[in-house]
């Protein structure tokens, strides 16, 4: 099957599970993705505009337009550019907190899939030459992993443009070949052998409690904090992934899937694991490709971290094999009857930028969403990771994840530290939480006078 020619083009799996929730309030924001990087120095606005002229002129799949008939929901290309590059000022009196509320509420305004564009590229400057880089994409068009594929290319090109040296040709995979290769495995025998190993999974686990991401349009409003991790904790995870024969993300997922057990009191190791869904053909492809794979595993309390590490991998390895299917009866079965809180939904997002010339970084959130969720922003060229807990109002309020985060970074270094021990006897509780509980509120001892329990009674 060949769309190279075609002016419709059919939508992803993941692309229809986005419109499809869209459609229940259009006109909400609830599927923005945002980042913003703080440039470490000056910006020739004219060289970041025609590079963000030439990335749109790349990457077709940012200027799609999508559009329904009868039953059928397809995108064509709008090749006339839109809304290139927005250029603010910024009062040099504008505090840290301030410039954070404009870039979330930037964040938060709505995005037409019919009339696009379904892109947002601003330069905000301040006068005493601090500047700071916007983009904004819907989701249908892009995943997380796109900011990372598009700031590396964007940066190359600006970077080109300010030393006076030729630009290389365009970097970017075809999104319209990747959505060709997903529609002919959607009638080849892959997809079968695909959906069998799902339908087995599902009706093996038919008793766990999983659940599912599809509802996120739906939740209460947003709760959210986030920290840095320590930078010897970052250290900490890197290492004890080489010694586990593992990755970074394998092992922090892991930890978080085991702490949420701990906290729910379950022997059940369930997680929703965000991926890039990209092969190696698909590497440097900007587009919407990202999906999510749900792993269940039964550890017990007496299991090391080391062991945890190893199920945990093994049964998310078999269900990658078959990561394609995502088919809407599969999330059907996943979520059906199942407790919006049952299962926390993590994402991993490693973010190399390249050569773009930053000294900070962020991902303002849109929300809300359903149930609970773990975002890790692994900035490579900073060394900086950034753990985010999100989660519905009936999850619990900022203070209560407040708390659960500062345990969570706790529980993190404690398994890092010593992968061997046994889970269950790893401490949940801060050091002052401890010392509240069991010296504090123990501490009830009094004078009690010297007199016999009559007279007491008199004295009352």
């Amino acid at each position: 099957m060949n769309f190279n020619h075609a002016a419709l083009y059919p939508l992803s799996e993941s692309q229809k599970k986005i419109w499809y929730a869209q459609q229940l309030d259009p006109s909400n924001s609830f599927f923005n993705i945002a980042d913003i990087i703080e440039l470490s120095s000056d910006v020739h606005v004219d060289f970041l505009r025609q590079a963000v002229g030439r990335v749109l002129d790349e990457c077709d799949i940012l200027k799609a337009r999508f559009t329904s008939n009868d039953d059928t929901i397809f995108f064509h290309i709008d090749r006339q550019r839109s809304g290139e590059l927005s250029i603010v000022e910024f009062d040099e009196t504008l505090d840290d907190a301030s410039v954070a509320r404009f870039f979330d509420s930037q964040a938060r305004i709505p995005m037409d899939l019919g009339s696009g564009p379904l892109y947002f590229f601003m330069l905000a400057k301040k006068k005493n030459g601090r500047s700071y880089f916007f983009q904004k994409y819907h989701h249908i068009v892009a995943d997380g992993a796109c900011f990372p594929i598009i700031t590396r290319r964007l940066f190359e090109i600006y970077n080109c443009l300010v030393d006076g040296r030729q630009v290389r040709e365009n970097r970017f995979g075809s999104y319209l070949q990747y959505i060709e290769r997903e529609a002919e495995y959607q009638s080849s025998k892959r997809r079968e052998t695909d959906q069998s190993f799902w339908s087995e999974k599902v009706s093996s686990n038919a008793g766990d409690s999983w659940s599912w991401v599809a509802d996120n349009a739906s939740g209460a409003s947003l709760s959210l904090v986030s920290r840095a991790l320590s930078a010897a904790t970052r250290h900490m995870l890197f290492v004890a992934a080489e010694k586990l024969n593992s990755n970074p993300s394998m092992v922090f997922i892991a930890a978080a899937a085991l702490f949420h057990g701990r906290i729910a009191r379950t022997n059940e190791l369930n997680a929703n694991v965000i991926f890039s869904g990209r092969g190696a053909a698909e590497r440097d492809t900007p587009g919407m490709m990202s999906r999510i794979l749900p792993v269940s595993v039964d550890i017990y309390r007496d299991s090391s971290f080391a062991e945890a590490i190893e199920i945990f991998s093994m049964d998310f390895r078999a269900s990658l094999r078959h990561s394609r299917y995502q088919g809407i009866e599969l999330e059907r079965a996943l979520h059906a009857g199942k407790d919006f809180q049952s299962s926390p939904t993590i994402n991993f997002m490693t973010l190399d930028y390249g050569d773009a010339p930053f000294v900070s970084a962020r991902c303002p959130a849109v929300g809300p969403i359903r149930g609970f969720t773990i975002n890790v922003y692994d900035r490579v060229n900073l060394e900086e990771m950034t753990v985010e807990f999100a989660a519905d109002s009936r999850f619990g309020d900022q203070s209560f994840l407040r708390k659960l985060l500062a345990r969570f970074e706790t529980f993190l270094r404690e398994v890092l530290t010593h992968p061997d021990q046994a889970i269950g006897s790893i401490e949940l509780l801060a050091e002052d939480e401890r010392r509240q509980i069991v010296e504090d509120w123990n501490a009830t001892s009094h004078a009690i006078p010297d007199a016999v329990l009559p007279e007491l009674f008199e004295a009352q």
